[in-house]
């Protein structure tokens, strides 16, 4: 992590809580976790940048904040967007 903005995700777990300090999700920071089926994403979150979320092949549904900037190629295609 850099600041506030999450760089890249190591860990293997099916269920990340991400941490109120985080503000931006960077460029490919869960690329290809492949496990990753269950994700909260607090308001703090404003900007999730390009490929945050390709190839979460298990992640079906992410509910990100209302205002949040995101980048049209931030998720992978059948991936549900909740906005709250």
């Amino acid at each position: 992590m850099e600041n506030t903005k999450l760089l890249h995700y190591k860990g293997k777990s099916s269920k990340v809580v991400i941490p109120d300090s985080v503000t931006e999700i960077g460029e490919y920071a869960f690329l290809s976790c492949s496990s990753l089926s269950s994700i909260t994403i607090p308001d703090s979150v404003t900007k999730i940048e390009r490929c945050a979320f390709c190839g979460c092949e298990s992640l079906k549904e992410i509910s990100i904040p209302k205002d949040c900037e995101v980048d049209e190629r931030a998720f992978d295609n059948g991936i549900n967007i909740i906005r709250r």
